[in-house]
């Protein structure tokens, strides 16, 4: 076999390999890893099949409304299946499949393709045990993530969009996705469209003199007036969507409310829980003795984030070598994580570091732009790479073997 055609298939097994092994844990391990929070969201699913429904009268809603969320797909499955373990089975690689296409769509707007198969199985890798309970086999997060970026890949493409009927197009979805996720509750506005406004602010402002032309002031035809344009936009229908949840459909459905919630003075018990919750959701483990693989686990955890403010650094001190989309997705990432640590740290909002993993989520976009964009030989590129999924499957291959020892529902069985 050439090294060449070796580099072409290379890709392929990483992606399809990291699918198999999912495959295989979701097979034979998931009557061992189920909890009431996953055993919750497919009784909810069942029952909403079972009343023909979208949301449910009879169901407490503990966390957030789940107007836009995975019981869209489990719930039509109840239809077709009557085996519990078949119906999460198909419902979580259908959702798995929306999050790798929403993924591949975004890149595509990125123009990051060539980078896709690497990136990719990060998504669905145990890269940290947060990220995979929540956002992969508990499939809690797995919706919101898919449509996070195809809204973020939509905003891209509409911002480039060429005739008048695509950008309607494109705006009508953008509405209306923006609206349903606002529906949910004020959590996922604050994680994503208010980060989305205040981005789209910083970049006008930052290019503020590219409203002059001739000395007179131009908004027509102008890229960053267009992108705060599609993202207030996006924002007021995702502020509509919660004025809709608090306004109305409070006073139908049961679930969580946000009206005690005040300023607080911060504290460094806030910060000290905030900080733990960013390095657990990036796989940093504090259990194990100091001279074990946890150890190891733990210093690719201080790589990724080493690597995550080099990407960021970098597209800061040189706007220049980035594009316009890559510019946007970067500062919007920086946003999400001021926005969202400013929120926990002032205010008495109840925090859980799952909360971080959407803002979480949105650093490997801005790490593969940087491996894109930095500098670097050919040669070196390939290196880095090489040693990121090294590093990627160690701490999957950890979490995997750990996974396969855990029993949570031995005692029930």
């Amino acid at each position: 076999m050439t090294k060449a055609r070796l580099r072409r298939i290379l890709p392929w097994i990483w992606f399809f390999g990291s699918l198999s092994a999912l495959f295989i844990l979701m097979q034979w391990r998931m009557d061992h890893l189920l909890n009431s929070d996953m055993s919750s969201e497919l009784l909810l699913a069942k029952l909403l099949s079972q009343e023909n429904a979208i949301l449910s009268q009879n169901w407490y809603y503990a966390t957030e409304l789940h107007v836009w969320y995975s019981q869209l797909v489990f719930a039509p499955l109840f239809k077709v299946f009557s085996d519990w373990h078949t119906v999460r089975m198909v419902g979580s690689f259908l959702l798995y499949a929306l999050l790798l296409l929403s993924y591949y769509y975004l890149c595509r707007q990125l123009r990051l393709t060539r980078w896709y198969l690497w990136t990719a199985p990060v998504l669905v890798l145990p890269v940290s045990a947060l990220y995979f309970e929540f956002v992969v086999y508990g499939a809690h997060y797995t919706f919101y993530v898919a449509s996070a970026f195809c809204v973020l890949g939509m905003i891209l493409q509409w911002n480039n969009g060429k005739t008048k009927l695509r950008r309607a197009l494109l705006a009508c979805v953008i509405g209306v996705l923006s609206l349903l996720t606002g529906m949910n509750g004020l959590r996922y506005l604050m994680v994503f469209y208010a980060p989305l406004a205040v981005s789209a602010i910083v970049l006008l402002v930052t290019h503020r003199d590219s409203l002059f032309e001739n000395g007179k002031l131009r908004f027509s035809g102008n890229r960053w007036v267009s992108f705060l344009t599609v993202a207030a936009f996006a924002s007021l229908c995702a502020a509509i969507g919660y004025c809709i949840n608090t306004a109305i459909l409070a006073r139908h459905y049961s679930f969580f409310h946000y009206e005690y919630v005040h300023f607080v003075p911060i504290s460094l018990t806030a910060l000290e829980e905030l900080i733990n919750g960013w390095l657990e959701s990036l796989g940093y483990n504090q259990t194990g003795a100091f001279l074990s693989l946890h150890t190891v686990q733990n210093l690719v955890c201080l790589g990724f984030i080493v690597l995550i403010v080099l990407s960021v650094r970098h597209a800061v001190k040189h706007p220049e070598r980035y594009s316009m989309e890559h510019r946007i997705v970067t500062h919007l990432f920086l946003a999400a994580l001021i926005v969202f640590s400013g929120l926990y740290l002032t205010t008495n909002a109840p925090y859980a570091p799952r909360y971080n993993l959407p803002v979480t989520v949105l650093a490997l976009p801005v790490v593969t732009i940087y491996l894109h964009q930095v500098p670097w030989k050919p040669r070196w590129k390939n290196v880095c790479c090489a040693l990121l999924v090294a590093a990627v499957a160690f701490n999957a291959t950890l979490a995997y073997h750990e996974l396969l020892q855990k029993d949570d529902t031995g005692e029930l069985r």
